[in-house]
């Protein structure tokens, strides 16, 4: 998703949404998998605020995507 095809398509989303998006999927994934595993709520603390702060870089990086979509409907 953070990568454009030569061609094909532009990247969907920026690295840095990608780190984000990725810090949260490894947290999430640790989470579901950690049964014996208390809370860390300063982690997720920290993991909202943080996401909360780069919540428009994301939608900037679909809306982008989404105008390249409907660009290249308008040139067919």
């Amino acid at each position: 998703m953070s990568l454009a095809v030569e061609g094909v398509r532009r990247e969907v989303i920026s690295r840095e949404s990608f780190q984000l998006l990725d810090e949260l999927r490894r947290f999430r994934h640790f989470f579901a998998h950690a049964y014996d595993v208390d809370l860390d709520f300063e982690r997720i603390a920290y993991l909202a605020r943080k996401t909360l702060k780069q919540k428009d870089l994301l939608m900037g990086d679909l809306e982008g995507f989404q105008r390249f979509l409907l660009d290249l409907l308008e040139q067919r």
